[in-house]
């Protein structure tokens, strides 16, 4: 989604975002991913993210915060051998991790807000119908 002030939000990274990053790598170097939550159908696509492998390309990935350890660490998890033959250290862009702060969020879409309790955990309100998409 690009927002009013022109910024680029992709919104989770599963295996649709291989397609979505040959469009945004070309428009605009800086990219900012949110991640709503860290299960493996949630970020399996970051290593098919074009834009990580360019070195040009700020990518700013947003997450939840976490007292078991920094946002950085818990993705290196996943991008790192033997699951994958890149590590997160190696990737070429210009890459910057961020805690999502714990605040409600008005988009065009909808409104995002942290679910009680839980850091991993974010809802998106929509009118007056509620989806989880922490499951």
């Amino acid at each position: 989604m690009t927002l009013s002030d022109g910024t680029q939000l992709v919104l989770d990274a599963g295996t649709g975002i291989r397609n979505l990053g040959h469009a945004v790598d070309r428009k605009d170097p800086h990219v900012h991913l949110l991640l709503t939550h860290l299960h493996l159908d949630h970020i399996q696509g970051l290593l098919f993210f074009s834009p990580l492998f360019q070195p040009r390309a700020e990518v700013t990935i947003w997450g939840p915060s976490s007292p078991v350890g920094a946002l950085e660490d818990r993705i290196a998890r996943y991008l790192s051998a033997p699951l994958t033959p890149v590590e997160v250290r190696e990737l070429p862009c210009q890459l910057d991790f961020r805690d999502c702060p714990v605040i409600e969020w008005d988009t065009a879409v909808g409104r995002w807000e942290e679910l009680g309790g839980r850091p991993d955990a974010i809802e998106m309100a929509r009118e007056t119908r509620v989806l989880d998409v922490a499951a």
